[in-house]
């Protein structure tokens, strides 16, 4: 069984525009990856445990899909945080939005001499993971 080091963790978060309002949607409107992504099913479990209506606005392939429909105010966005900027930010709690679990690098070799030079390769080249207060 080849096992996976974790390389980088960092919290989930509902990104919204700076000064948007695709927020205030009933129901909430979401820019989502396709189906299998973590990030999506972490949104979408989030949203249904929490019992809030939401409804599918964008769905990309690529992070960078769906922060373009950020951009557009089309809808919401479970994402790292290190992709907020000022344009993109995190959420405000008074949006009432569920809480997003963190998301995690990983990485795992076969044991073969190449890849275990590979996995050292992109862990000397990995930013240390931030400290995440407890909540």
């Amino acid at each position: 069984m080849v096992q996976a080091r974790d390389l980088f963790s960092e919290p989930l978060k509902w990104l919204v525009l700076n000064g948007g309002s695709a927020y205030q949607q009933d129901p909430l409107p979401l820019a989502v990856a396709e189906v299998g992504c973590a990030w999506r099913d972490a949104a979408l479990n989030a949203l249904q445990t929490a019992g809030r209506a939401y409804r599918i606005a964008y769905s990309s392939d690529t992070s960078m899909g769906q922060i373009a429909a950020l951009r557009a105010d089309l809808a919401v966005a479970a994402l790292p945080l290190s992709l907020s900027n000022r344009d993109l930010v995190e959420a405000p709690s008074h949006f009432d939005l569920p809480q997003l679990p963190l998301t995690h690098i990983r990485v795992a070799d076969d044991g073969s001499e190449l890849a275990r030079a590979f996995v050292a390769l992109v862990a000397a080249d990995m930013p240390p993971s931030p400290r995440i207060a407890a909540e």
